[in-house]
């Protein structure tokens, strides 16, 4: 992991103003007492849990490295908070510009899971994150992403939500590149992966602040090789990988006057890249190259339909 290297100052001017973002909700049904959680190993905890209802709960908590962030859950059907035992964990990773929410709130997540014995859980990760510990972190902006997730969130799960170590990761957009990037990146963690839509080749990348997320290219510790899908491919041998992209071309749920949508052919081309390399390395993947298709929750939500029986699967469930 990159060292720390964001001004103390600024860093507390964003916990300050995420606090005021993350007041007390009015959704909230039920709560529990914060003192019975135990902390991460990097003393990130849990500070409030907001019982939204039957099997929906969000978790505020509070991280050294991204301040102060929510994280949705949906509990397994049967989970009981006094009971022991563990549950495996399937990871769903949002896009940019968006949030924590944007799973339940676009998809029908919920109601495919209700009957299923998995934890599902969808972090927030910044507008713009990119699931990284960034290299050269701006006050309130790229901050310690990767951290958040793979150490800290996961160790929180597993000493105060009965999360298991069978685990399955997939996203959209940004984090489509955030499920590989971790699976490859951690493949002892994962055991399985999803990307729709993703961004999985950093070569191509053209985003604006690419330098300061992972360093610029060809540096001496190079970061960017250590996230980037392409590169991590050999290390995703052992997983269960599902691919899913559109050639950015109207489809059928698409406005009545549709255009080309140039990101998702962007995007398109870096899974190609990516399906491409694993092909010469004999790894299996299912791929789902729709023709038509835009960027948009349409789709991802009959991928995530699509994918969940191989995840299901991967994780024992």
């Amino acid at each position: 992991m990159h060292p720390i290297r964001f001004l103390l100052a600024g860093m507390t001017l964003c916990v300050m103003a995420i606090a005021l973002a993350f007041g007390p909700s009015t959704s909230v049904t039920a709560q529990s007492p914060a003192p019975a959680w135990v902390p991460a190993d990097t003393g990130a905890r849990i500070m409030r849990a907001d019982r939204l209802d039957d099997r929906m709960v969000d978790l505020v908590i509070q991280s050294p490295g991204v301040g102060i962030q929510k994280v949705r859950l949906l509990l397994p059907a049967g989970y009981d908070s006094g009971a022991g035992g563990h549950w495996p964990v399937l990871y769903l990773l949002h896009g940019s510009m968006d949030d924590y929410t944007s799973w339940t709130r676009e998809t029908d997540v919920e109601d495919l899971t209700a009957d299923l014995p998995i934890l599902v859980v969808m972090p927030a990760a910044g507008k713009w994150g990119w699931y990284t510990d960034w290299w050269e972190p701006s006050e309130c902006g790229g901050l310690l992403w990767e951290t958040f997730h793979v150490t800290e969130l996961r160790q929180l799960l597993e000493r105060n939500w009965q999360a298991g170590d069978e685990r399955a990761v997939a996203g959209v957009s940004m984090g489509g590149f955030g499920a590989m990037s971790y699976a490859g990146g951690h493949p002892d963690l994962f055991k399985a992966a999803a990307s729709f839509s993703g961004m999985l080749d950093l070569s191509d990348s053209n985003l604006g602040s690419g330098d300061a997320i992972w360093g610029p290219k060809g540096t001496v510790d190079d970061t960017r090789q250590a996230h980037d899908p392409v590169a991590l491919a050999p290390a995703l041998r052992e997983a269960t990988l599902y691919v899913s992209y559109g050639s950015g071309d109207p489809g059928s749920v698409d406005d009545a006057e549709p255009s080309l949508d140039q990101r998702e052919q962007w995007l398109a081309g870096t899974s190609e890249a990516f399906v491409t390399r694993l092909s010469e390395l004999g790894i299996p993947v299912t791929v789902d190259a729709y023709d038509a298709g835009e960027h948009d929750w349409s789709y991802w939500e009959r991928s995530l339909q699509e994918a969940m029986p191989q995840l299901l699967e991967a994780l024992g469930a």
